[in-house]
């Protein structure tokens, strides 16, 4: 399981680091929208703060869940964001889904190696 944990840890912190960069040094294309995911990417790009943050977000998670440094924090901040992945492309843009269930899952992978130091965040 230390295995699936590092290989999960890799790939889901590496994409992130790449997808969150991009956000600032564009340097992978965006693919072109239309209908619904453009009227929502628009709709988002109107609060000027969101995309910058989100690519912070995705970026910082992402070296600190690849450099395991801090990740059972990374891997909770990241959460949320893998999360409205996934509604989005249920949603919105179906075409994207199976991608977004895999880093679900993966999120989900790492979330459980880190679960022993969640258990005073459960605490009732």
């Amino acid at each position: 399981m230390k295995k699936v944990n590092l290989l999960v840890r890799i790939l889901f912190g590496a994409a992130f680091v790449a997808f969150g960069l991009n956000f600032f040094l564009h340097y992978m294309p965006t693919p072109p929208m239309q209908g619904a995911p453009l009227d929502f990417m628009m709709g988002v790009s109107k609060a000027s703060y969101f995309m910058p943050l989100l690519g912070a977000t995705q970026a910082i998670c992402g070296l600190l869940i690849l450099i395991d440094k801090w990740q059972a924090l990374a891997t909770i901040m990241i959460f949320p964001v893998v999360l409205h992945i996934v509604l989005f492309h249920v949603s919105i843009e179906p075409k994207g889904l199976p991608m977004a269930l895999v880093f679900l899952v993966m999120n989900l992978i790492l979330a459980n190696a880190n679960k022993e130091k969640y258990k005073a965040l459960l605490k009732a």
